[in-house]
Order: C-alpha cells, then sequence, then structure tokens
C-alpha cells in the first residue's frame, strides 16, 4: 500500500521516533530528511546529508542494492555498515518501505542498530539503540557469537524464553551446544565457512533446556568489530511451521508407518470423541487393542475429571495451534494412568467435513509420582524454614527483654561508681550485653529478612545526612581502638530512593565489621556520584587498614554464618552474619554490594545505589 503524507506531517512523525529514521529520494538515492535521533547517531546534521547519496553513510552498498532501492514495489530487509563522520561503523538493519509524498515516491528506511562500537573515549560501550531498541527488545531471537571459539557472547530475552536457559548458563557456552547431535557436523561447516558481507542461511534442528527440540531457520552475518570476528545469528522457531507442513503433506500410510513404530499411543480422532485410528503401543500403555479402541469413543477412556477439560481444548482448536493438556486414561486394570495429550487440527479446506484431531499420548505417570513428591518435599522444607523463623524470633524477643534491662541497670551502675577495678568489671558486663544484644537484633533481622511478606519502605532521603548519623555512634569505640574514621562526602545532598532502616543497617554492619577486624590506623567512608545516560548511581566505599582476608575466602562471605576464621579458636567475635544479612538487605532496596580485600593490607566494600531522577 502506498502512503501519500506531506512532509511537514512526515518530519513532525519521525522526529517522534526513538529510532533512526531516513527518508531517501527514490530516483537518486539522497537524503530529503532525517530525524534528530540520526544526526546524533550519524554525527551529521540534517542541512549536511540533503541531497548527499546514501553511500556517503552507507559506503558498502553494492550497485546490485542501489537498483533492488529502485523498486517501487521494495518492502524488505538490508544489512549494511552505517560510518560517522568520526569515522567509527557500525553494523545496522535497514527495515526499507516506500512512501508517496506530495506525489512523489521516496523510501522510509528504520535503521535497526546491531553490533557494539566503541565511544569516543576508546572503552567498550552498548549504543542506547542497539541494547534498547535492536537487540534486548528484540522480539526476534539474536545470539552473537565469536566465530573463532563459537563462544556465545551475549544473548537477548527472547533467546532465554526460546530455550530456557538462564542468561549465565547461555553465555558460558558455545553455540554448538543448542544443536542436535545430528546437526553439528553440518552446522560446524556453515560456521567455519561464513565470510564477511554475506548473509547464510540454513535450517537444523535445535535442543531447549529441557531437551525439547526446536526446528530453526538461522541466519547468520560476520561482523569484523574491535572484539574479533563476530557472529550475530537471528534465529526464528519454524517448529509449528514444519510440523503443519509434515501434517499436511504426509498420507495416511506413511502416518501408519509412523504411528506403528512410536513407543507412544497416537490417536486419530475428532471433536466428538471418535476414533478412527490408534496405533499398537496402546496394547502395552494401556491393555487395549487398537481394534478394541476404535471400537469405543475417546472419553470412554478418559478420567471423568479430565473429560470437560479435554472437551474446552478441542473446540478453540484450530489448523494454527495445538494443546497439550495432562489427562488421566484408565488402563485395562481399570487404573488411571497419566499421559502427556499433545494434539493438532488436521483441515481439509477441500473438505466439507469435521474437524479431525491427531494426537500423541505419553505416558507421564512416573514423572507425575516425582513431581508429586518434590512438591511435597519444598512443602516440607517451607514449614522446617517457617518453624525456625518462629524459635529465632520467639527465643529473639525472649532473651531481649532481660537483656535490656541488664545493660540499662550497668550503664547506670557505671554512671554512679568511681571506684576502677568494680567499673572494669562492669563495663565487661555491659559490652558484653551490648554484644548480645547486637546478636539478637541481627538473628531478628534475618527472620524478618526471610519472611516472605516483608516489604521495604521507599522514600526520598539525603545519604550525607544518613552516613553521617550512622557514623557517630562508632566514633567513641574506634577512637578507643586508636582508629581515625574519616567521612568525605563531596556532594550534598544526595538525594536517593530508599528504605532508611535497611539501607543504616547495611552500613551499620560493614562499619562495625570494619573497626572489629582493625586493630589501628583509618577507615575512609566516601561517595562518588556517576551520571550516564544509562544509568545514575552513587558509590559509597569503605576503605579500611585491617586484617583483610586472602582471595580464595571470597567465595562465602556473603554466606550465612560463615566466618574468614571458623571455630570456637577464632581471633574475633561474631556469628558471620553481618554481611550476609547486608547482602539481602541490598537486595531488597536495589543496592549492589561488593567487597575486595588482601590480606593484611585492608578491606574495601562499595555500594551502588541508584540516584531519585
Amino acid at each position: 500500500m502506498q502512503k501519500y503524507l506531506s512532509k511537514p506531517f512526515f518530519k513532525e512523525t519521525i522526529d517522534a521516533s526513538h529510532s533512526p529514521i531516513w527518508i531517501l529520494k527514490a530516483d537518486d538515492i539522497t537524503f530529503y530528511l532525517i530525524n534528530s535521533v540520526s544526526e546524533k547517531e550519524l554525527q551529521y546534521t540534517e542541512e549536511e546529508l540533503m541531497g548527499e547519496s546514501i553511500s556517503k553513510v552507507c559506503p558498502g552498498f553494492s550497485k546490485i542494492e542501489l537498483l533492488t532501492l529502485a523498486n517501487r514495489k521494495l518492502k524488505k530487509e538490508v544489512v549494511t555498515k552505517i560510518r560517522r563522520r568520526d569515522g567509527s561503523e557500525q553494523t545496522a538493519n535497514l527495515k526499507i518501505s516506500n512512501l508517496l509524498i506530495e506525489d512523489k515516491y521516496y523510501f522510509y528506511i528504520n535503521v535497526e542498530l546491531l553490533v557494539l562500537s566503541p565511544n569516543n573515549s576508546g572503552t567498550k560501550e552498548l549504543t542506547g539503540f542497539f541494547y534498547d531498541q535492536s537487540f534486548n527488545t528484540n522480539l526476534v531471537p539474536i545470539i552473537v557469537a565469536d566465530k573463532d571459539s563459537l563462544k556465545i557472547l551475549r544473548v537477548n530475552d527472547s533467546v532465554i524464553r526460546l530455550y530456557g536457559y538462564s542468561r549465565d548458563e547461555l553465555q558460558h557456552m558455545e553455540i554448538t551446544k543448542l544443536h542436535h547431535p545430528s546437526d553439528i557436523e553440518y552446522a560446524m561447516k556453515i560456521y567455519k565457512s561464513i565470510k564477511e558481507n554475506r548473509y547464510n542461511r540454513f535450517e537444523v534442528k535445535h535442543l531447549s533446556n529441557n531437551s525439547r527440540m526446536i526446528e530453526v531457520e538461522i541466519f547468520i552475518q560476520l561482523l569484523k568489530t574491535f572484539e574479533g570476528n563476530l557472529m550475530v545469528i537471528i534465529i526464528h522457531d519454524i517448529s509449528e511451521k514444519k510440523m503443519a507442513l509434515r501434517v499436511l503433506e504426509e498420507n495416511l500410510n506413511n502416518y501408519k508407518i509412523i504411528a506403528y513404530n512410536s513407543t507412544d499411543i497416537i490417536i486419530r480422532h475428532n471433536t466428538k470423541g471418535t476414533i478412527e485410528y490408534v496405533s499398537p503401543a496402546s496394547l502395552k500403555l494401556l491393555g487395549y487393542s487398537p481394534g478394541y479402541m476404535t471400537l469405543n469413543n475417546l472419553f470412554d477412556f478418559i478420567h471423568p475429571e479430565d473429560i470437560e477439560k479435554i472437551k474446552n481444548s478441542l473446540l478453540n482448536l484450530s489448523d494454527s495451534k495445538k494443546i497439550n493438556l495432562r489427562i488421566r486414561f484408565k488402563n485395562s486394570d481399570g487404573k488411571y494412568l497419566w499421559f502427556e495429550y499433545s494434539a493438532k487440527a488436521i483441515i481439509d479446506p477441500n473438505l466439507d467435513s469435521e474437524m479431525e484431531i491427531i494426537c500423541n499420548c505419553r505416558n507421564i505417570t512416573d514423572k507425575i509420582e516425582i513431581e508429586d513428591k518434590l512438591l511435597k518435599a519444598e512443602e516440607k522444607a517451607g514449614e522446617i524454614e517457617k518453624l525456625k523463623n518462629i524459635i529465632l524470633t520467639n527465643i529473639s524477643h525472649e532473651m531481649r527483654t532481660p537483656l535490656q534491662s541488664i545493660i540499662g541497670y550497668s550503664q547506670l551502675i557505671k554512671d554512679k561508681n568511681n571506684d576502677s577495678w568494680f567499673l572494669e568489671e562492669v563495663n565487661g558486663i555491659h559490652e558484653n550485653g551490648q554484644r548480645l544484644l547486637r546478636l539478637i537484633n541481627l538473628l531478628l533481622n534475618l527472620t524478618y529478612l526471610e519472611a516472605n511478606n516483608f516489604l521495604p519502605h521507599f522514600e526520598i532521603y539525603n545519604l550525607s545526612e544518613i552516613i553521617k548519623n550512622v557514623v557517630e555512634p562508632f566514633i567513641d569505640k574506634a577512637e578507643g581502638k586508636g582508629i581515625n574514621i574519616k567521612i568525605n562526602i563531596k556532594e550534598n545532598p544526595i538525594l536517593i530512593k530508599t528504605d532508611k532502616i535497611l539501607l543504616k543497617d547495611i552500613l551499620d554492619n560493614i562499619i562495625d565489621n570494619s573497626i572489629k577486624f582493625t586493630q589501628h590506623g583509618t577507615i575512609q567512608i566516601s561517595t562518588s556520584v556517576k551520571l550516564d545516560r544509562f544509568y545514575s548511581r552513587v558509590e559509597v566505599t569503605i576503605e579500611d587498614n585491617g586484617i583483610g582476608f586472602p582471595p580464595d575466602k571470597e567465595e562465602f562471605v556473603f554466606e550465612e554464618f560463615r566466618q574468614v576464621s571458623e571455630g570456637l579458636s577464632r581471633n574475633y567475635e561474631g556469628i558471620g552474619l553481618g554481611l550476609y544479612l547486608s547482602k539481602k538487605m541490598a537486595e531488597k532496596i536495589n543496592c549492589i554490594l561488593d567487597v575486595t580485600s588482601n590480606e593484611g593490607m585492608g578491606t574495601k566494600v562499595k555500594l551502588y545505589l541508584p540516584i531519585e531522577a
């Protein structure tokens, strides 16, 4: 369909777009309009490009492609490189369609940037359009892999949904791990033979995380970047398309040969349950011969509670859909067994007959039993966890009341007694009471955080004030050990949206740890605000020159009830909950916590907090 639009209207429309848009004259392939996003991305103004050939920014365009563009019925995609004013290049997918503006033909080009590019400082970063528009949010699965090692470097969300792996799992495997074993050799030949500026297309079978086979059509483009030779792999799931073609193309005799050798029961029936064919596997799995089943209705063999479910699903079945249900079939002994019922409609448009269904029935009774056992085990584990939290909460509350009295009276005795020997003993009571109270508070925090109904309360606060309020109570304790606490906050105020109580607990735990594991010296607390177009954050750094810990201990510093020095002979008090709880609390308030340390040289803890926009 041709589009007829005026130039002013179209200029306003493309300027509202979040992706680069080009309008080219069809007669000589020169620029007519570009939007503001294109100006920013190409580093050219609209005036500089007007009347210029597209080859100015797409030097790789061949004459054949230019002639193809002259076809007024065009609606296609072209992968090419675009060159900015500064000489940097980026591979892009040009989505091209034609339109009519003021009685003249033009080409409308939507530009999708496909690969990584270096920024002006030489560091590597994702362009906003690549990550937000062309890659991560793209509904088409896209994989970027290294051509030489075949290692997957990055994937978008659609790949994760298609294969069922996590992003981390995918980015630590070779692309060949996704291929069905029978196709690996064929795929390897293609991966080795691909060349730059060539689109490679082929069809193979892939396997998902749960070993489900997926038939896919793959398009590969080789890109030479600062990261090396990269393959951009675009994937189309054609499993349903292939299934439909096979069902339509296979005749009944071929179908019977397949069904005869299948270990699953294959049934051909209509929506009323009339059975036309049953494969021989019915005798082994249900104890009925195929002939016996065809003399009865399908619903005679299905559990009464499942009949309505399958009937409703069949009513909504069409030639473009399939259904997967878990239903119970009754065997010849009268026992009900669980089956996975996968059905596809067979519709002949040339015949005015009732829709027929071909279904595959796989025995999953053992699988269901295992799932039931796992569910019961999870429920039992949940009950145990809930009981543990109740016990911890009750014990903690019961101990806090008398402990508060002990601490309060010991403080009162300290204030009213000048005897040095007596004060030393009272100080011991007071300090150990405070230590025990801190332990109880940690246990209470643990139970609160692990409760499913715990929700943080977010408000806007000045981070500078929070840090100063947290540090103040520690000053006397630190000076008593010969430790100087320095606060270096350049920006004030620093506004963040957070849960004040949780953030103060995190800072309290970290500073307390720094004082505990530092004999003398300095604890430096500083902030640094980072602003960019992707993510604005503030970094809070707490650095000490204490005992530190070796790199091989980093793996469990965030584990509960773990310390670098463990056992009754350890040199420092505590039960190993401080950093574990801090990590849990950080997750609740969208904060990232990072710890680095060198044995004998100190520890550095960093908090990354989002800044209120």
